[in-house]
């Protein structure tokens, strides 16, 4: 794993003014890293986080908490892949 510091912009207010930029710790996931596990199949994913659980709990919680998350931050903050696996998981569930 890699920690590095870089400059984001949050979306634009309900003005369309942008805010400051702020420095933010940015973690990103090498194929170095013995825990990497590349590219997966979406659905052989959601069954395993499903059925996964860590220190913090339920990881499919965690992956609903951070869904809802990026969606609530702006209309363009969503992330594809969060949000499919979220789907994924609810149906299995289901």
């Amino acid at each position: 794993m890699s920690a590095t510091y870089q400059t984001v912009h949050a979306a634009p207010d309900t003005e369309g003014d942008l805010p400051k930029q702020i420095k933010c710790l940015v973690y990103i996931g090498l194929p170095d890293n013995p825990q990497f596990l590349g590219p997966q199949d979406p659905q052989a994913l959601a069954e395993h986080i499903v059925r996964s659980r860590g220190p913090s709990g339920e990881n499919k919680d965690y992956l609903y908490q951070l869904n809802t998350a990026l969606e609530g931050l702006s209309k363009d903050s969503g992330d594809e892949h969060v949000s499919d696996l979220a789907k994924r998981c609810r149906e299995i569930e289901a």
